[in-house]
């Protein structure tokens, strides 16, 4: 991922534009649709599918990144991480069976 000075974040060949808003808000999604027994989740907008989630999530903490804890979900392994406006985000790997 790469940021320019356009607000335009630049994932391989695809640019997401952000755009300040002016009340606060977040891309975060309130769902009860997600997460078993629980009345409300907190659901991000963007899900980024990665190899090496391991190494990424080291590096977002070595680099002070808010982030969740790494999950494994037996199929694959996820983690989310938060910009410095407190949108959430969602990387996950799935797994490779041998």
């Amino acid at each position: 991922m790469e940021q320019d000075d356009e607000n335009r974040l630049k994932i391989g060949h695809v640019e997401v534009f952000f755009l300040e808003t002016l009340d606060d808000s977040t891309t975060n999604i309130l769902t009860k649709d997600w997460s078993l027994g629980n009345d409300h989740f907190v659901m991000p907008a963007f899900c980024f599918r990665a190899e090496e989630i391991q190494t990424l999530y080291h590096d977002l903490v070595l680099n002070d990144v808010r982030t969740e804890e790494l999950q494994d979900h037996g199929w694959f392994v996820e983690f989310d991480f938060y910009d410095l406006d407190n949108n959430k985000f969602k990387v996950w790997e799935p797994k490779t069976s041998h």
